[in-house]
């Protein structure tokens, strides 16, 4: 029997990527609060890295034993589908859905306002380019 083990590439490792389209799918099915909660815990997670660069994956210690993630020694950083996970994330949390043919997106949460890089939402009509 395989056991747990932080630094185990697939067996107790934290993969961004992994974890966005868990929380996407439990928003979509309603829960919300639960897939927020996966959200921040990955923008943390980025927070604690070099020029917020998620890596592919990293150690996964339980956060009482550590006030940060564990680097995996063998993780790739910057890596692209970590990098599109927390962009899925906020996605996700705004309620943004890109459409192919137009510049704005639709925004489907009332009562946000946030500011992102540049870009601001100004809720519920559109995003605009600052």
């Amino acid at each position: 029997m395989i056991r747990y083990n932080p630094l185990s590439y697939h067996n107790g490792s934290v993969w961004p990527h992994d974890n966005s389209l868990i929380a996407a799918g439990m928003a979509q099915y309603g829960f919300y609060n639960e897939a927020k909660t996966i959200a921040l815990s990955l923008f943390e997670a980025a927070s604690a890295f070099p020029r917020y660069r998620l890596p592919e994956l990293f150690a996964g210690y339980p956060r009482r034993e550590y006030a940060f993630p564990a680097p995996y020694p063998a993780a790739n950083s910057p890596q692209a589908w970590a990098t599109g996970a927390i962009i899925y994330m906020l996605e996700m949390l705004l309620g943004i859905v890109p459409e192919r043919e137009r510049t704005n997106w639709e925004a489907h949460i009332d009562g946000i306002s946030i500011f992102l890089n540049g870009v601001r939402y100004r809720n519920p009509k559109q995003i605009t380019q600052r």
